[in-house]
């Protein structure tokens, strides 16, 4: 694993190394050395499915998001996530509206470089995606999304 290392103004610096626990199609997977910042962590795919890095929810252990092209552009991602809300620790319907959904999207897409020509198409596209990462965690609550 390639790692790079941080500077000053690099979001990596305001994260920590730590193992975590990630949830895996057959069964938890641990990661060593992800870059974590409170409730997220960013690292590499621990079942080597995707290419480049992705994100993950700690309490659930689910992935969020995946394909960016650097740790760094990861871990930049991660922490305006975790700024849009105070606590991420708990996800029910009633915290994950369809407002903080469209905005975590427009983030990870930001952050992936991936084209905003198609925005709308995009958003729905990843949501699916986010949708499918959490799936078990609460699949009822993605359909009231």
């Amino acid at each position: 694993m390639t790692t790079t290392r941080p500077t000053d103004r690099s979001p990596l610096a305001l994260c920590t190394r730590d193992d975590i626990t990630v949830r895996g199609h057959r069964g938890p997977l641990r990661v060593e050395g992800a870059a974590r910042f409170l409730d997220f962590a960013c690292h590499h795919d621990a079942a080597q499915r995707h290419v480049g890095w992705k994100i993950t929810h700690l309490p659930t252990g689910c992935a969020i998001a995946s394909a960016f092209p650097s740790e760094e552009a990861a871990a930049g991602c991660m922490i305006e996530i975790m700024r849009l809300r105070n606590d991420w620790a708990v996800i029910d319907e009633h915290t994950l509206t369809k407002d903080l959904v469209a905005e975590m999207c427009r983030l990870i897409l930001r952050f992936q470089g991936v084209s905003e020509m198609y925005p709308e198409r995009d958003a729905n596209k990843l949501r699916s995606v986010i949708a499918q990462s959490m799936n078990g965690y609460d699949s009822e609550m993605w359909k009231k999304i």
